[in-house]
């Protein structure tokens, strides 16, 4: 396939899969998104990933090049192996470069990113890369790095030491989501807005959490409680509904006893809710818009590509991950279900900074966040918030996400001393 490309653009998967165990393979996976005039691109191109010994100019180390790549709604994933001698402690640079599918020459696509990962990660288990977020390559926050005797990450500020923090790869269904600072609430002049989406106040997430890729199903809900609530037949990979949040909070509580017996998760990670500030952070995904994909348009055409809402659902609910996901990789944050947060719910935003908020520390409803099968299209934006009481009869419009982290859970005013997860 050939296509004809002006300009293209990389938005950079932060967290990059290593698909072996106990074998220490060189061989990991990038995933990314590529866009041609600011929209993601699709069909198939060539591209060239090169490691060089700095940001701007520097020596090429080493390049791997992956012929038609498939691309789709500008998400890709390639296979990389520079090779075992190559790691050897040094931070290189990556440079990407992109042509059309058997193009005659590849656009090199800038900032390098910061590669500051051992293909052979802790434990064998996962590698990461560093998005460069200026010419300096400076590594955002969640990045890992091999220094030689150590492993380290960075929290924001600087590298710090993760000697002794526990490693664990989350099951297939979790998406990692890095640490970092992100405007929660919607502007003034946003289409849809309402009141108590404001102010804009600035949020850092000063740890690192595993998120459900979709929505928890009728099935994953009947295998840890034993039944199934649910009143929407037609399939268990549907989400649960008619859940409030005490039976949500119930089902993560089960979870977690369970999956600690079993060994899968450490004893000091639990399941639980995400908090609304968690589940603002990982739909936005990096980005500032009313909606994960960008504003769209007045009529809303793009939404229906992204999440089940009253336009298209059919009145129901519909398998999870049956449209395209975040920038980060979670499925129907924009639709299908709406989902309960860990939060009281308060009528406004503090304003100003704050870091790891949770809302206040009493109330009467709950917050739930996301559109649903039956919401309308600006209800289905980023921003949206709704409020219930936690204990009210379930509903068939609300279901639940699940996030793993170290636990106990946090309640307002209180801290952790674990500063993140690494994997």
């Amino acid at each position: 396939m050939k296509n004809s490309v002006s300009f293209l653009s990389v938005v950079l998967g932060i967290f990059c899969t290593v698909t072996h165990s106990n074998a220490q393979s060189t061989s990991w996976s990038y995933q990314g998104n590529l866009t041609t005039g600011g929209s993601g691109a699709d069909g198939l191109f060539d591209m060239t990933f090169g490691l060089f010994t700095s940001d701007i100019g520097g020596t090429a180390v080493s390049t791997v090049t992956n012929t038609s790549v498939s691309v789709s709604n500008g998400l890709f994933t390639a296979t990389l192996d520079f090779g075992a001698a190559v790691f050897d402690g040094t931070d290189y640079w990556l440079e990407i470069g992109v042509q059309p599918d058997g193009g005659a020459g590849f656009t090199a696509l800038g900032p390098r990113q910061s590669l500051t990962a051992t293909p052979y990660a802790i434990n064998a288990r996962t590698a990461a890369t560093a998005a460069a977020v200026s010419t300096n390559a400076v590594p955002v926050a969640g990045a890992v790095r091999w220094t030689g005797s150590d492993f380290e990450g960075y929290n924001g500020f600087g590298w710090v030491s993760l000697t002794g923090r526990r490693s664990f790869q989350a099951g297939a269904n979790m998406v990692f989501i890095p640490p970092g600072t992100f405007i929660m609430g919607s502007p003034d002049d946003e289409v849809g807005r309402l009141t108590d989406e404001g102010p804009q106040t600035t949020v850092t997430i000063s740890q690192g959490f595993w998120m459900g890729k979709y929505e928890v199903t009728q099935q994953e809900y009947q295998s840890v409680i034993g039944s199934n609530p649910s009143g929407i037949t037609g399939g268990l990979e549907r989400p649960v509904e008619a859940v409030n949040w005490d039976d949500s909070t119930n089902y993560c509580a089960v979870l977690t006893s369970q999956e600690r017996a079993a060994g899968r998760i450490p004893p000091d990670y639990e399941y639980r809710l995400p908090t609304e500030a968690e589940w603002e952070y990982a739909c936005r995904a990096g980005t500032t818009n009313r909606f994960s994909y960008g504003d769209d348009d007045p009529n809303y055409r793009l939404l229906t590509d992204y999440g089940w809402y009253n336009l298209n659902s059919g009145s129901t609910t519909h398998a999870v991950g049956g449209k395209h996901p975040n920038p980060w990789g979670l499925y129907d944050m924009h639709g299908n279900m709406s989902e309960w947060c860990q939060d009281w719910y308060d009528s406004s935003y503090p304003g100003g900074a704050v870091t790891d908020p949770t809302g206040p520390a009493t109330g009467t409803f709950r917050v739930y966040r996301s559109g649903g099968w039956g919401s309308t299209d600006a209800n289905c934006r980023t921003s949206r918030r709704i409020k219930r009481g936690p204990s009210s009869s379930g509903v068939n419009f609300v279901g639940l996400r699940v996030v793993l982290a170290p636990g106990p859970t946090l309640v307002p005013g209180t801290t952790t001393s674990e500063k993140g997860v690494t994997h």
